[in-house]
């Protein structure tokens, strides 16, 4: 017989029946004990015992020793981590999990620094805890250690406790990468926490064993502070897509967000954890839109079905369950659509429904989530479908006798569920559910100018193109649902047009937003509350101190808005990669001479965050951390555009960007920072460009000249300028000399002199080749000891060599290897080695040799690649089909043992030595390997594309997607010499300043957790929040209130006259009256109803714009102008009241879907 028993088992069984009947002084030694055991503290040592009994004292003769005994115990060895019999790295799995357990049960004064020494702020510890557990075990150790009350403890533990904090901050940052990637621990904490270096005692501790033991495991160190640090904003970052997320939802309470690109993952925001991740078909089009179905009732039939509006309220949907109980997640299924599929997913992956259309869904969405009832129109169709997706079959249909296309369906939720239909012709359908079936209850002619329509609730929002000057209409739903009447026509239904001066502009408008949230139903100031964009602003249109409906300008344009329906005054707004965050507000200003009170809006740019140079597609606001106010995000150097190419000379990088005209010089080796900077304007391009010693850079423009500029100083006038008349490729041979061929053959020298302090540059030789070379075909190599160029003629049987002034030329035949076109020639220059490159993928390398009797060169074949680079003696290359990388010594063509890479290699490069190889592969994993032993030394996931690589002896340098570069140093374990490097670091010195900075630093970590802390549930920006210190010390934009005039109609296909708009006070009051302050079905018998217009038929042009802006008097319109010519916001480092989550449009990692 066999039993297997667990260590859980035991220690609950000794907890019952020992541990628990022990005083806590007896308890305490217990635990202690343990924590001796796995600490190893009396491993190979004597332990003391006591003995009290004073018989056993006697007996032993232990009078002298006061009863103590001293005995080796041999306790076992407790390693962190250890070799298994097939030489594989295991985890003592005992020490990482209970070693926190035991300890937690001490006092803090023993506890906290026992913590400190040997888990939190231990490397081996932290590596092996994040390589077997997850994430959220080790944010419940150091939750336990953090709630500790260190009150009246000694410094040295509330240090601790400070610095714990911190650390726990900063894992939130990167700490479920690390359950994936463990190897990029060293990499996220260091660059992160390196301005603590020598501050923080423990911080220091520990980024000292990452540099000391880290190269082991990944032989990638950081040299400088790098990355975002905690206390800056950024709370929590997920990496799980590959693809571009188009869709972002979060459950009514946040306690997931649910996301969608080629899949769909549902992450736990109380713990970061990824409880669901569906892989969805494969399909040849995007995926559009996903909507979450939490509770749909499954097995029901039409008879049992009653469609109650509150049966489909989100919040009742999402709130049901326990946040605690991750089961709830498992029930979720998803409606998912693209353009011509429709599918409906369960949690586990199974398709459930799905429908295919060949002309591609104009709508699909859902209308009732606890049935599983939603509605599909096809593009130019005139019928819409209700299916209900549990039971995979057509639930009701509405067939429109009409032959125009439909346009747009919205739903509304009231007593019903109301069904509006726009059509092309501007007709507008209205539709009622009950009963498990369609009733048509009312239509309405819009007219052939009706442009956008929204549904919000109980109110129906129109726009119109730029021929009607109006800027929208009002329609109440709610006689839809209160009215006695079966259908109700035009005239049954009272319209309101509203219009502003200064008017809505430029029409057509592009699109109406509503606010995100469920809005309050007392709430009167959001009864109208709506997002216009246009091209060129965005209109808040809102109701204004209770008294008119009026809109506050942002100019702009912006391709993502959102804004929340509890915190209504930040506007969250994206253009390409970034973030701007708007703040507004309402205030009362002084009487106008008619003794009427003037209103102004504010509203300034309250923040601007770069995240990218990929779009971002959508944003969400987090009330969690609504209350973070955080100023101080670090500011990182950062050209305007993608970095296309690289070169490094001494200290220093020149990188040209996407476009070729923005030229940029940084340093690179213990900072990064931009020395200087040149953006070259109009249609001048940089074609080629060569970087001499660290002081100049020469550049070749498209129009033909050769500048050079002091990389000092690139913005200013070059101090040489040539003009070539020809294309041309530019190389430098030496530390002063740059060497130009231009297409023709002409071959130019320009020397730098350096007299003092002044550095001049002029053309010291000119020579012509006499083979025709317009391909340009050119490198440099080393030809008896001497740096030559050579050239390649366009015919491809002769080189030209030219070397110390002197023109060599000699035959060479290619085509015996290779028919095909060639596309480049490359060498190393300390080589006498030129590769040949062609189409068929074909690699040559070419070896020439001078003599004083005959030169020669010999051709050495290599097998075909996709990507290849030499330096020194080593030729890398990589065939992506296979996913090999071979080395080859170029001397000898051998290739030893292939490198079987982990995915398809996107860069491939080797350091200068040419001793190290590496290999940037899908996705974005940047693999180091030591060439002499096909060895990898690391493994690193970096934090967003990388566009271009280049690798000097001791530096790798990536230029990154968000523009910017990262910088390595390259650590070699087996290097002696590696520790001293690190140490000679700046960063690595000990700072003898004062400890102002870390004061700053812990303050804001302090902060920043009192922040996410925060679990109260009011989220309402009132006045008094909006008009608090920090918002009054910048500067805003204060505009006075547009004027807003009414009129009620009872039909909408007319031109409508500006004339007859009123601007009555009247007006006004019936308008909120009816409207705003009341929810019963409006009494039209209130209303003055103008239908007299102009038919829609007649083609008068009506005056708009500029009839309406003479309704003002002088000085009110002069007011309005002045207002319009003032500065419209200010860039501010301060990341608002208001958190919000990005996604961009390439995959999700640490810092590309983040919660700031």
């Amino acid at each position: 017989m066999e039993f297997i028993l667990y260590h859980r088992r035991f220690i609950e069984v000794a907890r019952e029946l020992y541990i628990s009947k022990l005083k806590d002084k007896d308890r305490k030694i217990i635990f202690q004990n343990v924590v001796d055991l796995f600490t190893e503290t009396w491993n190979g040592k004597n332990k003391p015992f006591k003995i009290d009994d004073p018989k056993l004292v006697k007996k032993y003769k232990l009078d002298q020793s006061n009863g103590e005994i001293q005995a080796n115990r041999f306790t076992t060895s407790q390693p962190i981590e250890f070799i298994d019999f097939n030489g594989r790295i295991q985890y003592n799995k005992r020490k990482l999990n209970e070693l926190p357990q035991f300890l937690i049960q001490l006092a803090p004064t023993i506890a906290l620094p026992i913590a400190a020494e040997e888990m939190f702020f231990n490397y081996s510890f932290m590596h092996a805890k994040f390589s077997c557990s997850s994430f959220l075990d080790i944010e419940s150790d150091l939750n336990q250690f953090q709630q500790v009350d260190i009150y009246g403890e000694s410094d040295e533990v509330e240090i601790i406790h400070t610095e714990l904090t911190l650390l726990f901050t900063t894992y939130m940052v990167f700490g479920h990468l690390l359950n994936q990637y463990p190897d990029n621990y060293a990499f996220e904490l260091t660059s992160r926490l390196l301005t603590l270096y020598g501050l923080s005692p423990n911080i220091t501790k520990l980024l000292k064993q990452c540099d000391e033991q880290s190269p082991r495991y990944c032989g990638f160190i950081v040299p400088y502070f790098q990355l975002q640090p905690p206390g800056h904003g950024l709370i929590l970052s997920i990496n799980k897509h590959t693809m571009p997320v188009v869709d972002l939802n979060l459950i009514s309470n946040e306690s997931a967000a649910i996301s969608l690109s080629n899949k769909i993952i549902v992450i736990d925001m109380g713990s970061g954890d990824t409880v669901i991740d569906i892989k969805l078909p494969q399909l040849n089009e995007p995926y559009l839109n996903s909507t979450t179905l939490p509770n749909m009732i499954i097995h029901h039939t039409n008879q049992d079905m009653k469609i109650d509006i509150d049966d489909d309220d989100d919040d009742n949907d999402l709130h049901d369950t326990d946040d605690e109980d991750k089961e709830k997640f498992k029930h979720y299924t998803f409606f998912v659509n693209s353009f011509h599929h429709i599918y409906l997913v369960s949690s586990h992956g199974d398709i459930k429904f799905h429908q295919t259309s060949i002309k591609g869904y104009l709508i699909a969405e859902i209308i009732n989530r606890k049935y599983g009832l939603c509605i599909l129109v096809e593009q130019n169709s005139n019928s819409i479908q209700c299916w209900n997706l549990e039971q995979n079959k057509l639930f009701t249909k509405i067939d429109l006798s009409i032959k125009v296309s439909i346009k747009k369906v919205s739903c509304s939720k009231l007593n019903s569920l109301i069904i509006s239909i726009i059509l092309d012709d501007g007709f507008i359908h209205f539709y009622t559910f009950n009963n498990s079936t369609f009733i048509h209850r009312g239509i309405i002619n819009a007219g052939k100018y009706l442009d956008q329509v929204i549904i919000n609730k109980d109110k129906l929002i129109c726009t119109f193109n730029s021929t009607i000057p109006i800027d929208f209409a009002y329609i109440d739903l709610n006689s839809l649902n209160q009215t006695q009447q079966i259908f109700l026509s035009d005239k049954d239904i009272v319209k309101v047009l509203i219009a502003f001066n200064p008017p809505i502009i430029p029409k057509p408008i592009e699109r109406i937003l509503l606010p995100d949230g469920k809005v309050k139903t007392n709430d009167e100031s959001m009864k109208m509350f709506f997002i216009i964009l246009t091209k060129e602003y965005l209109y808040i249109v809102h109701t204004c101190m209770k008294k008119d409906i009026s809109y506050v300008r942002i100019p702009g344009q912006y391709d993502v808005v959102t804004i929340r329906a509890k915190s209504p005054y930040y506007i969250f707004t994206a253009k390409g990669g970034v973030v701007n965050i708007f703040k507004w507000e309402c205030i009362e200003g002084e009487d106008d001479r008619h003794n009427r009170c003037n209103i102004y809006h504010k509203y300034q740019l309250f923040v601007s965050i770069e995240i990218s140079s990929s779009p971002v597609l959508t944003i969400r606001t987090l009330s969690k951390y609504a209350r973070g106010a955080f100023k101080n995000i670090p500011s990182f150097s950062r050209t305007k555009e993608l970095i296309d190419t690289i070169q490094l000379s001494g200290t220093k990088a020149v990188t040209l960007g996407l476009s070729k005209q923005e030229l940029t010089s940084w340093l690179y080796q213990h900072s990064t920072f931009i020395e200087s900077k040149r953006l070259f304007t109009d249609s001048t391009k940089i074609d080629d460009y060569a970087v001499l010693s660290d002081t100049a850079v020469l550049v070749i423009t498209n129009t033909y000249w050769a500048e050079v500029y002091a990389l000092k100083s690139l913005n200013k006038e070059p101090i040489f300028r040539l003009h070539l008349h020809y294309s041309t490729r530019v190389f430098f041979i030496d530390e002063n000399t740059f060497i130009l061929i231009t297409n023709d053959g002409s071959i130019r020298c320009i020397t730098q002199q350096i007299n003092k302090n002044n550095i001049k540059f002029n053309q010291t030789s000119n020579k012509q080749l006499n083979i025709k070379c317009s391909r340009l075909f050119t490198s440099i190599l080393t030809l008896d000891s001497i740096l030559s160029l050579i050239v390649l003629a366009d015919d491809e049987h002769s080189l030209g060599i030219y070397r110390s002034n002197d023109i060599i030329y000699m035959n060479i035949d290619l085509s015996q290897y290779s028919s095909t076109r060639l596309l480049r020639m490359t060498s190393e220059k300390s080589e006498e080695f030129i590769l040949f490159y062609f189409e068929n993928k074909s690699l040559i390398s070419c070896r020439i040799q001078l003599s004083t009797n005959k030169n020669s060169y010999h051709l050495i074949p290599f097998d075909t690649a996709d990507i290849y680079c030499l330096k020194n003696n080593c030729l890398a290359t990589v065939i992506n089909d296979k996913n090999r990388l071979n080395l080859y010594n170029i001397h000898s063509c051998v290739c030893h043992e292939s490198i079987q890479l982990e995915n398809e290699c996107e860069q491939l490069c080797l350091n200068e030595s040419g001793d190290y190889v590496f290999a940037l592969v899908k996705p974005r994993i940047l693999c180091m390997y030591r060439v002499i032993d096909r060895f990898q030394l690391g493994r690193l996931f970096v934090y967003d594309f990388v566009t271009r690589m280049i690798v000097s002896n001791d530096f790798i340098v990536l230029a990154m997607n968000d523009r910017r570069l990262l910088t390595l140093m390259i650590a070699d374990p087996d290097d002696s010499t590696l520790q001293t490097k690190i140490q000679a670091l700046p960063s690595r010195q000990f700072k003898q300043d004062s400890h102002s900075t870390n004061d700053e630093v812990v303050k804001r970590i302090e902060k920043f957790m009192n922040v996410i802390s925060d679990d109260s549930d009011s989220e309402t920006e009132n006045e008094q929040e909006m008009n608090d210190k920090q918002f009054e010390i910048y500067n805003k934009t204060k505009v006075i209130q547009p004027i807003t005039s009414y009129r009620y109609v009872r039909r909408l296909n007319g031109k409508f006259s500006l004339e007859k708009m009123k601007t009555d006070e009247s007006y006004r009051k019936i308008f909120f009256k009816t409207y705003i302050f009341n929810s019963e079905v409006v009494d039209s018998s209130n209303l003055v109803i103008d239908d007299s217009e102009i038919d829609d038929e007649d083609e008068d042009e009506i005056n708009s714009s500029i009839e309406q802006e003479h309704n003002l008097d002088d000085i009110r319109e002069k007011t309005l102008e002045y207002n319009r010519q003032q500065v419209k916001g200010i860039q501010l480092a301060n990341a608002g009241a208001n958190n919000l989550k990005i996604i961009n449009s390439y995959s999700v990692t640490s810092s590309t879907c983040i919660i700031i």
